[in-house]
């Protein structure tokens, strides 16, 4: 087993209804792994900070 790990940094406006771009990218990468999670990363710790945005990783296993 491999992989590689990603990662996408960036500010995404919701302009329509429907699923949040962490569901989109679960979503499409669900063709390529076994298992994926969405994990929210709301720990101030992480950031040094309290935030107000979402923040969040998407696990994924191949």
């Amino acid at each position: 087993m491999g992989g590689a790990p990603a990662v996408v940094d960036a500010r995404f406006a919701r302009r329509r209804p429907g699923p949040g771009v962490r569901h989109r990218l679960a979503r499409a990468l669900r063709p390529l792994v076994r298992t994926s999670r969405v994990e929210p990363l709301l720990d101030p710790a992480l950031w040094g900070r309290p935030v107000q945005d979402e923040r969040y990783a998407v696990v994924a296993f191949a």
